[in-house]
């Protein structure tokens, strides 16, 4: 099954390192998951797993699943349950080979950590600490990028400013919840669209949908 990918989705296990992966599906089957949680598990000395096929939808961020890309380390808390990042250096290198990999494979797909998706509640444009729905991956994966140097290798980039102060919503229609209200003139990057509606990026990495009607196409 040929699927669009929007995201590329990091996450941790907010577990030990020394997790197993026979112990990883055994939690999602007492869940009751009927598909696993990742496309691809790092463990602690760099393997990558592979627990799904990318064609296949696994259970990574409810409501965004169909259109993203999960892939995970063995780790994320320390010994108290406390979010951490405690990446082996192992699992820093193989992390970062694999993005580029899903980079390659998916170029137009947003590079983010699970908590990224968390909803913004005070509407400021930004996904603060307080508002995460989860700590997971327990690092910054923006500011891990920067660290490493990646830069997107996409050329073909689309960008649209508002004309008005515009909504940017959950989804595509105005009976979806109001993310941010963003000001006239803001650039924006562009990662899909359907009629009507264009799924947009903020500088801040904040996502959502906009009415096209209301934007203007501007040269990148």
């Amino acid at each position: 099954m040929s699927r669009t990918i929007n995201f590329i989705t990091i996450h941790c296990t907010a577990g030990p390192q020394n997790q197993t992966i026979d112990s990883i599906r055994a939690h999602w089957r007492s869940l009751g998951w009927r598909n696993v949680g990742y496309h691809r598990l790092i463990t602690a000395d760099g393997t990558i797993h592979e627990l799904a096929p990318y064609s296949a939808i696994t259970n990574g961020v409810a409501g965004h699943n169909s259109k993203a890309i999960h892939i995970s380390y063995t780790g994320g808390v320390d010994a108290a349950g406390r979010p951490v990042d405690n990446r082996t250096a192992a699992q820093r290198t193989s992390m970062e080979r694999l993005v580029y990999e899903l980079h390659q494979l998916y170029p137009n797909a947003i590079i983010q950590g699970h908590r990224d998706f968390s909803p913004d509640k005070n509407r400021n444009g930004i996904i603060e600490s307080a508002e995460w729905v989860k700590a997971c991956p327990s690092f910054s994966v923006k500011g891990w990028l920067a660290e490493i140097g990646f830069k997107s290798r996409n050329p073909l980039k689309r960008v649209f400013t508002s004309r008005s102060n515009v909504n940017l919503r959950e989804g595509a229609g105005t009976n979806f919840r109001i993310l941010a209200t963003v000001p006239a003139g803001e650039r924006l990057q562009f990662i899909a669209e359907v009629p009507g509606w264009l799924y947009l990026q903020r500088s801040n990495g904040t996502v959502g949908w906009m009415a096209s009607q209301l934007l203007n196409e501007v040269a990148p």
